[in-house]
């Protein structure tokens, strides 16, 4: 098996990927809020039908272009989910951070009006 072979054994599932998270995207453009931010697993899903896109022409015409392009696809693929993980995980410690706050200051209304006593 040579490279350019390799390359195009994962496109079925790159294509599976990336149409999952274009229906995804424009199931969350239907909410009022998921509007917001439906174009990024569009774009995600864009991104990685191009990579397969590219593997599939580098394994047909053995072209090292198209291999390069492929490996630049699938690398801003990683990069971008990576950059969102991370964006996730941050926000889910401020929200956590935020509960913890909100929840202390409630117990303390509470113990305040005499409902609630520790």
């Amino acid at each position: 098996m040579d490279i350019y072979e390799s390359a195009s054994k994962g496109t079925g599932w790159i294509k599976f990927f990336g149409i999952v998270n274009i229906i995804a995207g424009i199931l969350e453009a239907i909410t009022i809020i998921g509007i917001l931010i439906a174009w990024i697993p569009i774009w995600i899903g864009i991104v990685a039908l191009q990579a397969a896109s590219s593997a599939e022409r580098a394994s047909i015409s053995k072209s090292e272009a198209d291999l390069i392009q492929y490996h630049s696809k699938i690398r801003f693929l990683f990069q971008l989910i990576g950059i969102l993980i991370i964006v996730g995980i941050i926000l889910g410690i401020i929200i956590f951070i935020v509960a913890i706050v909100a929840s202390a200051f409630f117990a303390s209304m509470l113990s305040g009006l005499g409902g609630f006593n520790w």
